[in-house]
């Protein structure tokens, strides 16, 4: 059993941090309403991500991304661009996660075993 507002709660921080990520990273390449807009649009483009991350990897995030600039005036590169940026700052973050838990974890089992 899970405590239902607990879970709310962590998936409203979540998609706060994920909108300060994408303004952040997109205030590097678009102007304050521009940034501002396709921040809005990261936590919908990480939930159709997160639904299709079991398929095999396609660039469903750079193809989210395309496809926003085919239909908007946003230049497409730039886009793509800024969507690489999100992948590789996910990557190192994930990365870095995963080792500490791994560093963790060996750090508790060593304490189990004496």
């Amino acid at each position: 059993s899970f405590d239902r507002k607990k879970v709310i709660f962590i998936e409203i921080i979540r998609n706060i941090i994920i909108f300060i990520t994408y303004f952040i990273i997109l205030c590097n390449f678009f102007d304050f309403e521009k940034s501002l807009l396709l921040s809005f649009i990261g936590p919908i483009v990480e939930l159709v991500v997160k639904i299709f991350q079991h398929l095999p990897t396609f660039g469903y995030r750079e193809l989210i991304f395309f496809t926003i600039g085919q239909i908007t005036f946003f230049d497409e590169s730039i886009l793509l661009i800024v969507s690489i940026t999100i992948s590789f700052m996910l990557l190192i973050t994930n990365t870095i996660n995963y080792i500490l838990n791994v560093l963790v974890y060996k750090k508790l089992n060593f304490f189990k075993n004496d």
